[in-house]
């Protein structure tokens, strides 16, 4: 048996952030350190003034482009927000219906 001390630099926080239109989502996110948006519906004007690193995701495959980046790549970032989930599962539900 191993006896350890907790420190928070050993553990991520994984989180959903839940809210209607126009509650400070995407502001909260851009707090972030080190973050990139997967951005799929062109909302960052919030933050604007914080120049967020973002990648457009208009395609299932720009997720996947952005996912093997963050896995094979050499990278800063720490935190990554999906803005927002709403419109990416549309992306998702399209190409389970059409196949594409």
């Amino acid at each position: 048996m191993e006896i350890k001390k907790f420190a928070v630099t050993d553990h991520k926080i994984k989180a959903v952030v839940y809210g209607s239109s126009g509650t400070g989502k995407t502001s909260f996110g851009g707090t972030a350190k080190n973050a990139i948006f997967a951005s799929a519906e062109g909302g960052l004007l919030a933050i604007a003034d914080k120049q967020p690193n973002y990648v457009e995701i208009k395609s299932l495959v720009d997720l996947k482009e952005l996912l093997a980046y963050l896995r094979n790549e050499k990278h800063s970032y720490e935190t990554v927000i999906i803005d927002s989930i709403t419109e990416i599962n549309e992306i998702i539900k399209a190409v389970i219906v059409t196949g594409k």
